[in-house]
């Protein structure tokens, strides 16, 4: 019988988890997104593409704390001929090894011109930053 490699001798190796298996205690944090959408869109497209973006933060395992539009503004320079863009701020919170896959998703989405997410740290108190 072929036995299976491990550093230490006598130890049983290791268990492999699923890396989307995840213990009751998992990390989530506080990110924020800004989408840049086209600006030629109508708003049933608009809304459509934001609900869209918004299903994949869910169904990743996140959860919204605000969507905020910021409606049409115009762009420092052009973005694939356009010179302005509808702007949309979401608040999620999510694992950070899911933020991989909603970026994915965002490249291939042809309404979003451009996305940024950051993570927004939690400071505490005012008067503690101060």
């Amino acid at each position: 019988m072929i036995q299976p490699f491990c550093r230490v001798a006598g130890r049983p190796p290791a268990e492999r988890r699923n890396p989307r298996e995840r213990s009751p205690t998992h990390l989530m944090r506080r990110y924020e997104l800004m989408l840049l959408l086209r600006p030629d869109l109508e708003d049933d497209k608009l809304q459509a593409a934001v609900e869209k973006v918004t299903r994949a933060i869910v169904n990743a395992g996140g959860s919204l704390s605000k969507v905020s539009p910021w409606g049409k503004r115009r762009l420092a320079y052009d973005i694939n001929r356009h010179r302005e863009a509808s702007y949309f701020l979401i608040h999620f919170d999510i694992e950070p090894a899911q933020v991989r896959e909603i970026e994915r998703g965002l490249l291939i989405s042809e309404e979003i011109l451009r996305h940024l997410v950051t993570v927004l740290e939690d400071r505490g108190p005012a008067e503690e930053v101060a």
